[in-house]
């Protein structure tokens, strides 16, 4: 058996501080979308239905053993995945704010 060690440190406003054995990260975003980075170089975006237990979570940096550049996942040194991932959020958070103005009368 191993020893694991975990500990996620809400900051507020969406976003956490993730400490683990071997490395420290953060993360933010909303329920349901959520981007982040660690220490050790890792980037990644995670989609869930909350209250399901479904998730999908996508790696956003390249691997450190490639040697090749991928042209299908950049263009001009634009990640298209960190792209879309930031668009998905904004649009997420433009919704929640939608339905929270709706439901409280605002609008």
């Amino acid at each position: 058996m191993g020893l694991n060690f975990r500990k996620s440190i809400n900051l507020g406003k969406g976003v956490k501080l993730n400490i683990g054995k071997k490395s420290v990260g953060v993360s933010a975003g909303v329920k349901g979308a959520r981007v982040s980075m660690n220490s050790s170089g890792r980037k990644t975006a995670t989609f869930s239905i909350p209250g399901t237990g479904l998730s999908y979570t996508m790696n956003l940096g390249k691997k450190k053993n490639s040697k090749k550049k991928s042209t299908d996942e950049t263009t001009n040194g634009i990640n298209i995945n960190l792209v879309l991932v930031i668009i998905i959020l904004v649009l997420l958070v433009v919704l929640v704010g939608a339905g929270y103005a709706w439901y409280t009368g605002l609008i």
